[in-house]
């Protein structure tokens, strides 16, 4: 029988050490203490919930008013040149809705409901949009310092998770001071060996960028610094819940092929350094938005599936006017219908995810139904990286997510009916 303090073989009428009992006394304090931990992990994730699934409704409705907004304006500029009285009008309108979608995917990005768009970034443009931001947010009594340096490297990153990474550590180096400080922002180019690396990671040597976010606010014990990056552990406490996580930022450096850690010194404050591959090409900052539409069209039927009647007249009249022929559909039902009545003439189907009636998941396995070999090309402005997984696992030709600009959209449509 095992006794029940010492958890050892025996009798009960052993009589247990004293050092046992102690041993484990501890033990059980021990396990207590980390119940409690799950216990309170478990509670602030279903307190998170509602406001994850309220995001993402939201997001999906706003995406699907930038869209309209961005898809007019692109449109409007098609030919336009800085001398037309148009031009700046129209360029400011697109440049709005681009902000817009970028705070729409940071939203996202908080209930991890976000799929990353990634393309040849200077991190220094990432930088100057999070000071931007953080400018709203950084109390008056921390100094913020940008340090871009010139001539940096390009990376391959979607700029928006970038973007957050860097607030988010900007963020917590804030609410480690309370009562004022420094907190410094920088990039640089640099070559490591695997000796530039701690010992517990193993990177491949290369070219690098660096994005270094410091502060000198109060350090972290060592135990903190070893768990920082775990999915519920906060790494400051100041009375109240202050965004103190770092797994997202992690999550998201992996992602990009980076590495990410973390030095912290009484006296020094914290300090986190991140690399991410570099291309190796030079930028010289943010090309002049002059948003311009590539002749990419053609002669087939196309037939498009959404619930929103402004979203479904943007996508035809842009395939009309390179072109194509539109048929469209509010809902599965309706473009089940409309397949029946045009078996062979439907040569793509820019289907919606989230619609009434029948929705896109439903609709897309009855189109395969009714013909193995058509042509589905799905959108959504709230699919995770795993939903366009399944999707294209279950016959989809490709993924366009809203908000998308009128040449990418050209450009998907076209590379799926070559196919």
């Amino acid at each position: 029988m095992e006794h029940p303090l010492t958890g050892e073989a025996g009798t009960m009428s052993d009589k247990p050490t004293y050092e046992a009992l102690e041993a484990r006394i501890g033990q059980l304090e021990k396990e207590i203490a980390e119940e409690k931990t799950r216990s309170a992990q478990l509670l602030q994730a279903r307190k998170m919930e509602p406001m994850e699934t309220l995001s993402g409704g939201i997001s999906h409705d706003f995406n699907d008013i930038l869209q309209e907004i961005t898809g007019h304006a692109e449109t409007l500029l098609q030919g336009k040149k800085p001398d037309n009285p148009d031009f700046f009008p129209l360029t400011a309108i697109y440049k709005s809705a681009e902000q817009g979608t970028r705070l729409i995917r940071q939203l996202l990005l908080f209930n991890r409901r976000v799929t990353a768009r990634k393309k040849s970034l200077n991190i220094n443009q990432a930088l100057a949009q999070a000071e931007i931001s953080l400018e709203r947010v950084i109390p008056g009594t921390i100094e913020v310092m940008a340090c871009p340096a010139p001539e940096l490297w390009n990376v391959q990153a979607d700029p928006v998770q970038i973007e957050q990474v860097i607030l988010n550590l900007a963020i917590i180096g804030a609410d480690a001071m309370p009562d004022g400080g420094k907190l410094k922002m920088e990039t640089q180019n640099i070559t490591l060996k695997t000796a530039d690396f701690p010992d517990h990671m193993e990177p491949v040597p290369g070219d690098y960028v660096l994005l270094r976010v410091s502060d000198t606010g109060n350090a972290m014990a060592g135990e903190a610094v070893k768990k920082i990056f775990d999915r519920f552990f906060n790494t400051r406490t100041t009375g109240k819940e202050t965004g103190g996580r770092l797994s997202p930022a992690y999550n998201i450096i992996k992602s990009h092929g980076g590495y990410i850690f973390c030095q912290s010194k009484a006296g020094l404050g914290t300090t986190f350094n991140i690399y991410l591959p570099a291309l190796g090409q030079t930028a010289k900052g943010p090309a002049p938005l002059e948003p311009s539409l590539p002749p990419l069209g053609g002669r087939e039927t196309i037939l498009v599936v959404d619930d929103e009647k402004s979203i479904i007249d943007m996508t035809g009249k842009i395939l009309n006017q390179f072109g194509y022929q539109v048929l469209t559909a509010a809902n599965g039902q309706e473009a089940l219908e409309r397949h029946r009545q045009f078996p062979r003439k439907i040569d793509l189907v820019i289907l919606d995810i989230g619609m009434p009636v029948m929705g896109g998941r439903e609709c897309l396995r009855e189109l395969l139904k009714l013909d193995p070999h058509v042509r589905v090309v799905f959108t959504s402005g709230y699919t995770d990286d795993a939903s366009i997984a399944e999707y294209m696992a279950s016959g989809a030709m490709g993924y366009i997510g809203k908000p998308y600009t009128v040449k990418d959209f050209l450009q998907r449509v076209r590379t799926v009916l070559d196919k």
